[in-house]
C-alpha cells in the first residue's frame, strides 16, 4: 500500500459464521488501524464496503486512512466471520536472504538518497549491499566491513562517487575478502578509487566495473601483506600517477579483459601516468598476471607515461598475455637493488630495446608472432651463409656425401 494516497482498494472475502460453507452477502462495516492507534469506522462511503458479488467486499481508504507505516483494516458483517488485512507502507532496508539473493545473510537495498557510508560501513560479514541505479554519494571514505559484498546494475548505470579526502585516502577501502561487481567507482577529488588498506590476506574481487582515480586508481598500501587482488572485465581510467600501486609483501595480482586507460592529463595535476606500478620499495615477492588486457596511454603532455613501471626492492615476476600496448613508451624499470622478470606469453608490445632500467631486470618472450619467427629465421640464414667468406651461397648437392656448392666466384656446378 502506498503511504497517504487517496484512491487505493482493498477488499475481503466474507462467510457467515454459523454456516461458513456460505457467502455472506448483507451489509459490511468497515473498521480502520492506522500504526497503533484505536480503531475506527471508515469515513469514505460512511465505513459502508462495497458488495463486489460472492461474498467479495472492498473498500477505498482515504489518503489520512493511508498515511502510517502499517495499515488495518477490518470487515464486518452483522452475522458474518470477522477479516482483517494488514497491510505495509514502507519496507525494511533489509530483507530475508532467501527473498532476493541466496548465499547472504541479509541484502541491504540502498538508494541514492540513503547515506551509502553509513549503510555500508553499518552492515556485517555475509551482507549484500545491492544499489540502485544512479549515484550513490559517500560522506568520506568508506570501510567496507570483511565479508560485504557490493553489487551494482552495471558500471554505466551505477556509481559510487565522493572527495574521500586526500591523496592517503579512497572511495572504497577493503581489508578481508569482498567482492563488487557492477558499478563504477570514481573519486571526485585526489584520492584513490578503491584500496586494501590495512591487515593480512586481504582477497579483492572486482568485475564488471569501471574505477576511475585522481591519484593511484587501485592502491595496495604499504601496512598490507599477502593480499590476492582480481580484476576482471572492466575499465581502469587514471588522470594521475597509477592504475594499479602495489606497495605491500607477498601480494598476488590478476587482471583479466582489463582496459589501463591514462586520459593524458598527467601534466595539469602533476606526476607522471603509470598503468601499473610497483612501488615504495616494498612490493617483494609479488606476482602478477595479466591477461587479454590492453594498456592505452596518452602522450599527449609532457610527462614519460608507462604502461609497466616498476621500481621495487625484491623480486617480482610479471606474465603477459596477449596483452597489447599503445604507448610512446612501456618499459620495466627495476631500480636500486629491484629484480623484476617480465614474461611474455604472446602478443604483447613489449620491446627489450624500450626497457629503461637501473636494476636487475629480465625479461623473456616466450611465444613470439608469426612475424617475429619469419625475422628470426631470416636472420639466421643470412649468419649462416656468410659463414663461407667468399659471400652468399647455397648447398645445392652432395657427391659422394661431400657438399657441392656453387656461388658467385667459383664456376657453377653443372650437375655432371
Amino acid at each position: 500500500m502506498k503511504k497517504n494516497v487517496a484512491g487505493q482498494i482493498v477488499g475481503a472475502d466474507l462467510v457467515k459464521q454459523a454456516t461458513p460453507h456460505i457467502s455472506y452477502t448483507s451489509t459490511c462495516l468497515v473498521y480502520v488501524t492506522v500504526d497503533d492507534g484505536d480503531q475506527t469506522l471508515g469515513t469514505e462511503g460512511s465505513g459502508v464496503a462495497t458488495d463486489k458479488g460472492n461474498g467479495y467486499y472492498t473498500y477505498s481508504p482515504s489518503a489520512a486512512e493511508t498515511n502510517g507505516d502499517h495499515i488495518a483494516v477490518t470487515f464486518l458483517g452483522t452475522d458474518s466471520i470477522v477479516v482483517t488485512k494488514d497491510y505495509y507502507t514502507t519496507y525494511p532496508n533489509t530483507v530475508p536472504t532467501n527473498m532476493l539473493h541466496h548465499g547472504y545473510e541479509n541484502v541491504t537495498y540502498i538508494k541514492t538518497t540513503d547515506d551509502f557510508t553509513a549503510l555500508a560501513e553499518a552492515a556485517s560479514s555475509g551482507d549484500l549491499l545491492l544499489l540502485a541505479p544512479g549515484t550513490h554519494t559517500g560522506t568520506a571514505e568508506t570501510n567496507v566491513p570483511d565479508g560485504v559484498d557490493i553489487r551494482g546494475p552495471g558500471p554505466g548505470v551505477c556509481t559510487i562517487s565522493c572527495d574521500p579526502g586526500g591523496v592517503a585516502a579512497s572511495v572504497l577501502s577493503f581489508s578481508g575478502t569482498n567482492t563488487v561487481k557492477g558499478v563504477t567507482v570514481a573519486a571526485i577529488a585526489q584520492g584513490h578509487a578503491v584500496a586494501a588498506a590495512t591487515g593480512t590476506d586481504c582477497r579483492l574481487l572486482i568485475e564488471n566495473f569501471r574505477l576511475i582515480g585522481q591519484h593511484d586508481v587501485v592502491s595496495i598500501s604499504t601496512a598490507t601483506t599477502r593480499h590476492y587482488v582480481t580484476l576482471r572485465n572492466g575499465v581502469v581510467d587514471l588522470t594521475r600517477w597509477d592504475g594499479v600501486a602495489f606497495a605491500a609483501t607477498e601480494c598476488d595480482f590478476v587482471a583479466e579483459r582489463v582496459r589501463f586507460f591514462a586520459a593524458g592529463e598527467g601534466s595539469k595535476l602533476g606526476g607522471p601516468q603509470r598503468a601499473l606500478t610497483l612501488i615504495a620499495n616494498n612490493a617483494v615477492r609479488t606476482n602478477i598476471v595479466v591477461q587479454d588486457c590492453s594498456f592505452f596511454i596518452d602522450s599527449s603532455n609532457s610527462n614519460v607515461l608507462y604502461a609497466l613501471n616498476t621500481h621495487a626492492d625484491g623480486i617480482v615476476e610479471a606474465h603477459f598475455v596477449n596483452c597489447p600496448i599503445y604507448a610512446e613508451e612501456h618499459l620495466a624499470l627495476a631500480e636500486t637493488a629491484g629484480i623484476i622478470t617480465v614474461i611474455d606469453e604472446g602478443n604483447c608490445g613489449f620491446d627489450q630495446s624500450t626497457f629503461n632500467n637501473t636494476g636487475t631486470p629480465i625479461f623473456t618472450r616466450m611465444n613470439p608472432t608469426a612475424a617475429e619467427g619469419a625475422v628470426a629465421a631470416i636472420n639466421e640464414f643470412e649468419t649462416q651463409s656468410q659463414a663461407n667468406p667468399t659471400g652468399f651461397h647455397v648447398n645445392t648437392k652432395e657427391i659422394n656425401s661431400a657438399e657441392v656448392t656453387g656461388d658467385g666466384n667459383a664456376t657453377p656446378w653443372n650437375g655432371a
